[in-house]
């Protein structure tokens, strides 16, 4: 299996190919959260405050801590907005 690791600085949509086991990894001091448009959707009329608690309780991954995707697109968002970054391991299947 070929692994290749792709360092990510901005928040944005991430891609776990079908074809690959796909890790994401923060590498950050603070949380980075993975959500999907749907759920962001749904979180939208929440307040700021009651959104972040959701966030840090369900969709928060800690730091120097890793997270397995299944295949899809999802979006990542960083708790801290300045000098955060991850790392997105894919290994791809043979």
């Amino acid at each position: 299996m070929a692994k290749t690791f792709t360092p990510i600085t901005q928040a944005g949509p991430i891609q776990a190919p079908v074809t690959a086991k796909t890790t994401l990894i923060n590498s950050s001091s603070a949380n980075l959260f993975v959500t999907s448009d749907e759920l962001d959707d749904a979180m939208s009329e929440l307040s700021i405050s009651d959104k972040n608690a959701v966030l840090n309780a369900l969709y928060a991954v800690k730091p120097g801590g890793s997270l397995a995707l299944s295949a899809g697109t999802y979006n990542l968002s960083f708790a801290n907005k300045y000098a955060q970054s991850a790392v997105l391991l894919v290994d791809i299947k043979a």
